[in-house]
């Protein structure tokens, strides 16, 4: 009887939780429509994208965002700006930043990474932010939800099979001779989904987005452990005013719960010296801001 009273007591606990969310986001969205018809920041909305690898924390970045008045956020799942995850049409995007009221507009196209220079052209002008996370965790996420899906796009890439796909955009010819010099055959998912976070945070270099000032990164860990720090940070970079209600919903139950067990000496050292080198630009593009 016990277990079924903490069993149910779970039960209710959750469904408060998830009335409660709906609710919150309801009334923020109605409080935005009044915010849009007192406030008119058009045709002068500055476009904002976030991106980076999948499963890395940004949908609950993106809410943060989301959080501040001045935000109009399309999440990936958009229909209105959206198609299979992929941004649409660069007239249909352009309109959508010239026609926001808000003094932000802010995109997910993760998939859409590889593209990042081009995308901040769109609206003649635009600001990129770069989230990036553990690869131990992201690998455990994207297993957990993909399954082996990381690991058969890249033997497909081996094989020469599927290269027009968005997993393989952006990559160099170091990086598709990288791929090609591992063994699909033995390695196991989680390697594969680390390999993966290796390839797409490389973009970030590849891309010479290092170098931008219009660029800037976003650390999971450092979100979820000192969030009102990270997220002032954002805002200095962004140009807007912190609101606290930006980190009401942050969480950190997922911070290091996934060691690297099954990816091996070689690309356990590839997003070791990625995470690394990432962290080093982050730090220096943080300096630049203070």
């Amino acid at each position: 009887m016990l277990r079924t009273w903490r069993d149910l007591r779970m039960i209710i606990e959750m469904l408060i939780k998830k009335i409660s969310r709906k609710i919150d986001e309801t009334w923020l969205g109605v409080h935005k429509r009044i915010w849009g018809l007192m406030n008119d920041y058009s045709p002068n909305a500055l476009p904002v994208y976030v991106v980076g690898a999948q499963r890395s924390g940004t949908n609950m970045f993106g809410e943060c965002l989301n959080r501040s008045l001045d935000v109009e956020y399309y999440p990936e799942k958009s229909p209105i700006a959206f198609d299979n995850f992929h941004l649409r049409d660069d007239g249909l995007i352009q309109e959508l930043i010239r026609s926001s009221r808000h003094r932000y507009v802010v995109f997910k196209p993760l998939k859409d990474s590889h593209r990042v220079d081009d995308i901040l052209r769109l609206a003649g002008h635009g600001r990129a932010l770069w989230m990036y996370r553990r690869y131990q965790d992201r690998a455990n996420s994207a297993v957990h939800r993909f399954g082996a899906h990381n690991l058969e796009v890249l033997r497909d890439i081996t094989q020469g099979r599927n290269l027009d796909v968005w997993q393989v955009q952006g990559l160099v010819s170091e990086d598709l001779e990288l791929v090609r010099g591992f063994d699909y055959t033995s390695m196991k998912p989680e390697a594969a989904a680390s390999l993966f976070w290796y390839l797409r945070n490389k973009l970030f270099f590849n891309q010479g987005l290092d170098r931008r000032a219009d660029v800037f990164l976003v650390c999971y860990e450092e979100l979820v452990s000192n969030p009102e720090s990270v997220m002032r940070g954002v805002c200095r970079f962004l140009e807007c005013d912190f609101q606290p209600a930006m980190i009401r919903h942050i969480f950190s139950t997922s911070l290091g719960r996934y060691q690297a067990t099954n990816v091996g000496s070689v690309i356990r050292g590839l997003c070791d010296g990625m995470y690394q080198k990432l962290s080093a630009v982050r730090a220096d593009k943080e300096r630049h801001l203070a």
